[in-house]
């Protein structure tokens, strides 16, 4: 049968527009798989420009790949996927945030619910909660800065303290120093932005003893204090990577010495105290042991002053996160 040109045309026509939407169905997936394979070159402008591209086309693609890059043994190798997603733009740092989240709660402890007796007689109940096992060191506060570009109180300290650590393979080791000179609001910005808090007086003594009832979180034999604790008799006055003490029993480090911790007096509150003392922490001071300050103590950002995050546990349908 011979077809009118006008029914010819009217083939051609969807035969052209089923082949444009066959094209575009199969245009993005095309596109996603050439991105995704060009992450994986060794050219650093190649890969950041690969993510840009796929950020808007499969976010996972590249949240997949950095998660994956992001190695928990390597500082350098971590720096360099905060450099690379940091360069991407808006885009970028959201997907840094919420690797290096990932990777700061994994990095955290179970504390158990208990009950927490004060040299008053008077004991305070502690809920479960998860608690940083070190103190937040200078490569995770880079991670915060990096990814939000300033401080709350304009601290050049801090900026000085994280921006002025060479990228070198010799520097990196700094940067697992815990970050100083802060103010208790840049803390609190640190552990808003990663959706935790500071803990309170009550539940950082608590989960610093961790069971023990003597001046120390092992008890109170003082000899041992050199193997829990940087202080006044072996840090030589400076700061140490954290972590190269032992642990409590609950799994955390550096709580007494290294630097002093913040803590709020209570929840979502603006008074705070120091706790755990710092390098220059004598033995025989009150405050070198687990028990709080009998009164505050100024939080002025200072050499030796950090802090560790909390996060609350939820329980939804019985489910625990």
């Amino acid at each position: 049968m011979k077809l009118s040109l006008p029914i010819k045309l009217g083939i051609t026509v969807i035969v052209i527009f089923g082949l444009l939407m066959l094209g575009m169905f199969l245009w993005k997936p095309m596109k996603v798989r050439y991105y995704a394979a060009k992450l994986r070159s060794d050219d650093i402008k190649v890969r950041q420009h690969a993510a840009k591209e796929l950020l808007n086309l499969d976010r996972e693609k590249v949240f997949n790949y950095y998660t994956d890059r992001y190695d928990p043994k390597d500082v350098k190798k971590r720096m360099g996927v905060v450099d690379e997603l940091c360069a991407c733009g808006d885009k970028g740092k959201a997907v840094m945030k919420e690797i290096f989240r990932n990777w700061c709660y994994s990095q955290q402890v179970k504390i158990p619910a208990g009950t927490l007796a004060l040299a008053n007689g008077s004991k305070v109940e502690i809920k479960s909660l998860w608690m940083d096992t070190y103190e937040v060191t200078i490569e995770k506060f880079a991670v915060y800065y990096l990814c939000t570009g300033g401080l709350e109180s304009a601290n050049k300290a801090v900026s000085k303290t994280i921006l002025d650590v060479p990228f070198s393979s010799a520097a990196y080791p700094s940067r697992l120093y815990p970050v100083a000179h802060l103010s208790w609001q840049d803390a609190k910005a640190y552990t808003d932005w990663l959706g935790m808090r500071l803990p309170t007086i009550h539940e950082w003594e608590y989960a610093a003893r961790a069971g023990s009832t003597g001046h120390y979180c092992f008890g109170n034999n003082k000899s041992l204090l050199g193997e829990y604790a940087w202080c006044k008799y072996n840090s030589d006055g400076i700061l140490h990577p954290v972590g190269q003490k032992e642990p409590n029993k609950w799994g955390l480090h550096d709580v007494h010495g290294n630097a002093w911790e913040i803590c709020v007096l209570i929840i979502s509150g603006d008074a705070v105290m120091l706790k755990g003392d710092d390098i220059n922490g004598d033995t025989h001071t009150s405050a070198f042991g687990c028990a709080h300050l009998p009164v505050p103590k100024s939080i002025t950002p200072g050499r030796t002053v950090g802090f560790r995050c909390v996060r609350d546990i939820k329980y939804i349908m019985n489910c625990e996160f």
